[in-house]
Formats: structure tokens, C-alpha cells, sequence
């Protein structure tokens, strides 16, 4: 996904893999390692960072063959998360309305399915510092949210695409995830890193019921309670010996197939109605933070009002005194003393102006002209500065 646009930069790419359901085994590993020597590979993940040069391989073929989760990003705007999931595992009919563009797409490669959520440079990306570490341990858990039958991630695909411009204004939202007003760790982690706009989720969320009672884990530990010991024990058995890593994941789709369904929102609102809801939003926010300012710069002038009124008191009783310091300075004959004498006649004119002695002021100034008119550089400044 290398910009080959971007000019006159220093460039950054960083590459994560990460093994979640079954790690490499030594032969595998060495397999990946022929694809850099420099990266750093062990038994359930792959990461190297390039500052010249590319990675030699493919993305999606590490993922059809030995990982299930990859994150890139470049310092150009580019960012990237892919992972796969069983397809039989996740309701390919949904996952391919929402994730079936550019910035969200899904392709089938033998019993997986392998879902890419991208952003490019005019997708609204923008070229960072940042380096790629920690970001995988953010948004890898989003897999096996979507595998418990979470399908939120779905639903912020399906928007990415709305935010990049792929899709026409009529068309219709597919459907509306339950908990959009509230998004895991990881599906707010998985926002931040795509730059999916907070008011376009905080609109289409305005119709989104609230996510599953607590009730239902409930019901799901008195569900496997009752299940024969002898199927208990197989599962049990499979799970530690690592020959069906989905054993959970299948026992929450039989739960689930066994229970009344419970399906989301029927979605009814079309592209531009959520672009121009989104839109609205901003607006508001931008007016709200716009008020918000403007009262905390109108409290700041306020208070500086006020702290300047006092200083202005407390020069009054040393007013002579000011007006020698001004002479004084002068006399130095210093760009810095010149500075500082011109400072004290602001202050000093600003008090004249709160006595009503501006005529006073004026005089003395004129006063300081003909008695220092052979000094260039401070008439200078004090014509400048308007005296």
C-alpha cells in the first residue's frame, strides 16, 4: 500500500502479524523468515518496521497460510487492520453488505473469510510520527468480539465506507448493531486508528439499542451447566489440546441457535441523511466549543482587567520614582534598557488615561524627545510605538 506520491519525506512503514488460534510451529516460522531476516518472529507473531525498502510479501497470503490478524501503517496516512475468522462462524450475507467496498472489504480463501479495513492518504489520513507498536494489543480482541456474535465491527465498516465516499446517498444503513453508543476498548481503539468521525457514529447510534443484558452470560453458564458431562468432558478435552480452538466460539452459536433470536435494528436511513446528521453534529459541537472559548477568553480579559487595574493602583504611588527609572534607562543607551523604558511608559500612559492626565503624559513625553532627540534608535522606537 506503499504512496509513491509522497515526496521528500522520510519514509516509515510498520508490519504486525499476529497468531491468535494456533501458534507457528519451527518449520512455519523459518517459512515467514524467508521473507525478512530483520523482522522479528516468533511463535504467534511477525513485526518489522522499514525506513527504506518494502516488505517482500503478501499480506493476505500470511494471513491465508499462518496468521490471523495484520496491522500496517505509514507515515504517509496509510493504515491497515485485516484478520480472518471461520466462515462458518459469522453471517457472510451481513459481513459482505457491510464490507463489501474498498475501505472495507471481504474475501473468501478456503474456510476463512478475511475482512481488510483500510484507509489511504484522501480517505482523510494524515501523515504522522507515529510508529505501529501497541496498536495490534488494541484491536486484535475486535475478532473475537465479531466471532462471539458482536457485530458492531460490521457496522463501523459499513461507515468507513460511508466517511470514504464509496458509496451513492440512497443508499440504505443494512442494519443497526446493538451498544453503537457505547464501543468496546477495542472497537474505540479500531475508530482512533481508521479515523472513523465520532458524530457520524454518535448519530447513527441515536436508534441503536443498548448491548445485551447481563443476563444472557447468565443464561449461557446454566445452558453449558446442562450439558451431558460426557459432551462437557470432549469439549474440555479439545480445548486443551488445542484441537478445535473455536470450541467456545461454536458453544455461544449453538447457545445462541438454541435461544430466541434477538436481531438488531432494521436499518432505514439512507448515505446522506447520516452524512448530513453527522455533518449537523459537527456543526454543533464546532459552536459549542466556539461558545465554550469565547466565555473563557472574555473570563481571561476579565481577570486580567482586573489584575491590570491593580497594577496600575500600585504604580500610582510610585509614580515619580517610574519616572526616573524611565530617564535612567534611556541614559544607559541599551537596545535591552530602551525596550524596558518604552514598557514603562506604556504603563505609565495607561495610568494617565485612568487619571484623565493625558495632557500631562503627552508633555513629559515631548518633554523626553528634545532632551534625548541625538539618540536615533530610542526616537525610533518611541515613534513606533506611537508616543
Amino acid at each position: 500500500m506503499k504512496n509513491d506520491t509522497v515526496a521528500g519525506m522520510s519514509e516509515y512503514q510498520y508490519y504486525e502479524f499476529l497468531a491468535i488460534d494456533k501458534p507457528l510451529t519451527a518449520k512455519e516460522q523459518q517459512a515467514v523468515r524467508e521473507f525478512s531476516t530483520r523482522a522479528q518472529i516468533n511463535s504467534t507473531s511477525f513485526t518489522n518496521e522499514y525506513q527504506w525498502g518494502d516488505f517482500k510479501g503478501d499480506p493476505q497470503k500470511f494471513l491465508e497460510k499462518w496468521f490471523d490478524a495484520h496491522l500496517y501503517l505509514a507515515n504517509w496516512g496509510t493504515r491497515q487492520f485485516m484478520f480472518r475468522v471461520p466462515k462458518e462462524l459469522v453471517d457472510l450475507s451481513l459481513a459482505q453488505t457491510c464490507c463489501g467496498g474498498h475501505a472495507a472489504s471481504l474475501e473468501m480463501r478456503g474456510d476463512m473469510a478475511i475482512f481488510d479495513l483500510a484507509v489511504e492518504p484522501d480517505d482523510g489520513g494524515n501523515g504522522d510520527d507515529e510508529d505501529g507498536s501497541g496498536w495490534m494489543a488494541t484491536l486484535a480482541p475486535a475478532r473475537a468480539e465479531l466471532l462471539r456474535g458482536d457485530l458492531r465491527i460490521l457496522y463501523l465498516g459499513w461507515l468507513l465506507r460511508v466517511q470514504s465516499g464509496e458509496l451513492e446517498d440512497d443508499d440504505i444503513e443494512p442494519f443497526v448493531p446493538r451498544g453503537l453508543a457505547s464501543l468496546s476498548a477495542p472497537l474505540r481503539g479500531l475508530v482512533d486508528f481508521l479515523g472513523i468521525d465520532d458524530e457520524l457514529i454518535s448519530f447513527a447510534a441515536e436508534i441503536s439499542e443498548a448491548s445485551a443484558p447481563q443476563s444472557a452470560e447468565r443464561d449461557f453458564a446454566a445452558w453449558v451447566t446442562a450439558l451431558p458431562t460426557a459432551e462437557k468432558d470432549a469439549l474440555l478435552l479439545s480445548s486443551c489440546d488445542g484441537s478445535d480452538p473455536m470450541v467456545g466460539v461454536r458453544l455461544r452459536r449453538r447457545f445462541d441457535a438454541a435461544r430466541p433470536k434477538t436481531t438488531e435494528a432494521v436499518g432505514h436511513r439512507t448515505v446522506r441523511q447520516l452524512l448530513d446528521g453527522a455533518a449537523k453534529r459537527t456543526e454543533e459541537e464546532q459552536e459549542r466549543k466556539a461558545k465554550q472559548a469565547a466565555k473563557k477568553r472574555a473570563r481571561e480579559v476579565s481577570q486580567a482587567e482586573v489584575l491590570r487595574a491593580k497594577f496600575l493602583d500600585e504604580l500610582a504611588t510610585r509614580e515619580p520614582q517610574a519616572w526616573r527609572t524611565v530617564a535612567h534607562l534611556i541614559g544607559v543607551k541599551t537596545p535591552k534598557a530602551y525596550d524596558d523604558a518604552l514598557a514603562l511608559l506604556r504603563d505609565l500612559h495607561d495610568l494617565a488615561a485612568k487619571l484623565d492626565r493625558a495632557a500631562e503624559f503627552s508633555s513629559r513625553v515631548s518633554a523626553i524627545r528634545t532632551d534625548h532627540a541625538n539618540k536615533s534608535s530610542f526616537i525610533k522606537r518611541l515613534q513606533k510605538a506611537g508616543f
